[in-house]
């Protein structure tokens, strides 16, 4: 099915822009350290260190929690469909077919996660091989038009011990927030952090998470990627 809108992604003009964020506080610092020298004729080591450090944890701090300016929209703007319809189109294409259910949350609006409440896909997915479980929080802003979104992976330890129909999954500490880009039969995650970072997730996650992320634009939303789910928690009512 042909859509009726192309996607525009400001993914690398985002990542620019932090990057010149960076950059200018670097040269900031240089000016009040080169300032420094200059009066005072000397050089503080801890100084040094002190300033780089401020600023770097500054430069995340800035780069966590400020608004994004990397979003995913359809050009030409689409016809805004509010949050009530959009959640119930969103839940509608849940689908025994996939090993993923789409749920709602108290603290978001929508989670997409694997079925591993579900004794049979819970097999499925082990004798498959799956070793990293996948999550897509979703919140929504009616006033702004734009949904909110984080990805997570986390590793999966299978537990046999007590027999194939009753296996088990747990989850290891280590965990995975980012970019999570993906190409068919696989999940390729990239760290905001190293670009090198990655993790394969054997599973074609396109079948329903693009279907979510169309269904958002062609209803006239923005689509924001966040890292931590923490950010677009809910507010408690």
């Amino acid at each position: 099915m042909t859509e009726s809108y192309k996607i525009k992604n400001t993914l690398w003009k985002g990542i620019l822009a932090y990057l010149i964020l960076l950059f200018g506080l670097l040269a900031i610092d240089f000016i009040i350290i080169f300032s420094y020298w200059h009066f005072a004729k000397t050089l503080s080591i801890n100084l040094f260190f002190w300033i780089f450090a401020i600023t770097i944890i500054g430069f995340f701090v800035i780069f966590f929690w400020s608004v994004s300016v990397i979003k995913i929209t359809a050009e030409p703007e689409q016809k805004f469909v509010g949050k009530q319809k959009t959640v119930k189109g969103i839940l509608s294409l849940n689908s025994a077919k996939h090993p993923f259910e789409i749920i709602e949350d108290k603290n978001y609006d929508l989670i997409l996660q694997f079925r591993l409440a579900d004794a049979a896909w819970k097999g499925k997915l082990f004798n498959k091989g799956i070793k990293k479980a996948y999550w897509l929080y979703l919140t929504f802003d009616e006033n702004k038009k734009t949904s909110y979104c984080v990805e997570k992976t986390k590793t999966i330890e299978w537990d046999t011990r007590l027999g194939l129909n009753k296996i088990t999954a747990k989850f290891k500490r280590g965990f995975f927030y980012g970019i999570i880009l993906f190409e068919k039969k696989k999940i390729v995650g990239y760290s905001w952090i190293t670009a090198t970072k990655k993790m394969d997730i054997d599973y074609d996650i396109t079948e329903i998470k693009w279907p979510i992320f169309n269904l958002l634009l062609k209803n006239g939303w923005a689509i924001k990627p966040k890292i931590l789910p923490i950010q677009i928690r809910k507010p408690k009512e």
